[in-house]
């Protein structure tokens, strides 16, 4: 009977480690839990186990059938599994906003920006591993070279298209600090206008805001 429920409690949390590792793309940290259950403490134990030879071969394929090195983890897979699971983030952004993350950008809690900055650098300082510049460029070919004026020119055409779609989809024009797919396009606009007083945008840039509405930059 018991050796019955260790083998049911056992799937269980093959099952809940798998379910962590689709969800956040690498292995559960030292006492993380998950679901009330203390995965990382649990994952530890196996691999305890596993290294003085007293893992069942049955339980060693049931855990690395999730991923091979999950009972082998070294700090350079630690890092491997951390280097994806930011870019995944990174994925996730750039879908969302169009954009790389600024320096002080934070996503889902994680300082997404400052890393993406210090990865770009190793870039081009050509300390960049070639298989992680390529997961990276996998996202976007120009994510890796962009110049800081590519940045802000890829960033205004991404909110000119959402402010296209609004103009669509209400026709009106957002309201001051109205947000629309997660973004602050009201208070863009705000920014535009600021800018275009100031004699701060370029003729492209204000026919391009005048095709969506001719009074878009006259407006209070």
């Amino acid at each position: 009977m018991a050796s019955s429920y260790n083998s049911v409690n056992f799937m269980y949390k093959v099952g809940l480690l798998r379910e962590f590792l689709y969800l956040y793309g690498r292995p559960p940290k030292h006492r993380e839990k998950y679901k009330g259950v203390n995965i990382g403490a649990w994952l530890g134990t196996q691999r305890h186990l596993y290294r003085n030879g007293k893992l069942s071969f049955g339980k060693i394929d049931c855990i690395t059938d999730i991923d091979e090195n999950l009972l082998s983890f070294e700090s350079f897979l630690k890092d491997e599994y951390r280097f994806k699971y930011m870019v995944s983030l990174l994925k996730e952004f750039v879908e969302k906003n169009g954009r790389a993350p600024k320096e002080e950008e934070k996503y889902k809690n994680e300082n997404l920006g400052r890393w993406f900055t210090k990865v770009k650098s190793n870039y081009k300082n050509n300390k960049l591993d070639a298989k992680r510049a390529e997961l990276i460029m996998n996202i976007d070919k120009k994510l890796l070279t962009s110049s800081k004026k590519q940045y802000f020119d890829r960033d205004f055409k991404f909110m000119l298209k959402l402010l296209k779609e609004f103009k669509l989809r209400y026709d009106r024009l957002p309201k001051q600090r109205e947000t629309y797919k997660g973004r602050n396009v009201g208070t863009w606009i705000g920014t535009k206008r600021r800018a275009y007083k100031k004699g701060k945008l370029t003729i492209k840039q204000i026919n391009a805001l005048n095709s969506i509405d001719k009074q878009i930059l006259k407006m209070r």
